[in-house]
This record gives C-alpha cells, sequence and structure tokens, in this order.
C-alpha cells in the first residue's frame, strides 16, 4: 500500500539525506518536547549535573560574603566606633587585624580570580586555606576560639575538613579547571 502524503514527505527529508523513521520526524516535530521541556526549565541532566554546574556560583557567593565580612571587620577594627560587633575580644589587636586580613585576602583573591579568569586562583585559595587553618589552630588553642571547651575542637576539625574539601573541588573539578584555564 503506498501512502502519497508520507511517501512525499519521506521522499523530501531523503532528498536531504534524512531518513524518516517516525511520523514525529516525518512532520517536524521531534524536537518539540526538548524545546518545550528548555522553556520549562526542565533538562534531562544527569542528576548531580546540575549541582555541579552551580556549584563554582555558590562558592563565588560565600567568597563574597567572605570578603564583604572581612572588609567589615577590618573596618570595625580600624575606627572602632563602626560598631558592627565583630571584634573577638579575647584576640590580641594583632591576631585580630592578621584575622581580618586573611578573610579579605582570601575572598577578594577568588572574587577577583574568578571575575578575571586568573588560572592560579585554585591554588592561591588552597594557600589562603592553609594561612586560615593555621589562624584557626592558633585562635583556638590559644585564645579559646569557639567559646572554648572540647567542641571548640569538633569547631575546628569541621573547618579544616572543609577547608579540605574545598581544595580537593578547586584542583579537580572538571568546571574550575575549565573556568580557570586548567586542563582536565
Amino acid at each position: 500500500v503506498h501512502v502519497p502524503a508520507v511517501a512525499a514527505a519521506g521522499g523530501a527529508n531523503q532528498a536531504i539525506g534524512h531518513r524518516c523513521h517516525s511520523l514525529a520526524c516525518a512532520f517536524g516535530t521531534a524536537s518539540f518536547v526538548p524545546r518545550v521541556n528548555a522553556a520549562l526549565g526542565r533538562t534531562s541532566e544527569p542528576p548531580g549535573h546540575r549541582m555541579s554546574r552551580m556549584l563554582p556560583y555558590v562558592l563565588l557567593s560565600i567568597k563574597s560574603v567572605l570578603l564583604l565580612w572581612g572588609v567589615m571587620g577590618l573596618w570595625e577594627y580600624i575606627s572602632p566606633a563602626a560598631g558592627f560587633g565583630l571584634q573577638n575580644p579575647k584576640f590580641p589587636e594583632g591576631t585580630q587585624l592578621l584575622h581580618w586580613l586573611l578573610l579579605v585576602l582570601t575572598g577578594a583573591s577568588f572574587v577577583l580570580g574568578y571575575m578575571f579568569r586568573w588560572r592560579h586562583t585554585p591554588f592561591v585559595s588552597i594557600t589562603m586555606y592553609a594561612a586560615l587553618a593555621t589562624l584557626c589552630f592558633i585562635e583556638t588553642l590559644d585564645f579559646g576560639a569557639f567559646g572554648g571547651g572540647p567542641e571548640r575542637f569538633y569547631i575546628m576539625a569541621g573547618e579544616y575538613l572543609l577547608y579540605i574539601s574545598l581544595g580537593v573541588y578547586l584542583t579537580r573539578s572538571r568546571r574550575i579547571g575549565e573556568r580557570f584555564g586548567r586542563r582536565a
């Protein structure tokens, strides 16, 4: 049995080098569902892919907040009249100054490195994490940061785990590598 309309449609597609296997393809509706899903924000990404795509932006947001917090703390350190309540009275002045400088440098190096795609950003960030971890050790052991008591060591361990996780992410993530020009 020969159906002229379908044969004509199939013939037209074959003329441009395409063999039609369904009516949807023959009448141009094969791409309709993916377009609707894309318009609705649905994707056919594998699980975790969207999170992987968003993680650099989450990290950028966190580093921006860290930068702002460091600037506010430094401002209050220089001008106590600012009165943000960010200074820790247990810390000596030099330790407090170093604390705020490291937060500003950590945030600024990542935010500016991200904006300008500076290829050394991941390694500078890891170096800053090492400096922050060292300062955390001093603040926790010598000055009773995190309220004192044995719980402070759990908080310090959590902070160290965060730095290690971020370091691994910054050196192994394909997306971070693409952002900063590192070959995968």
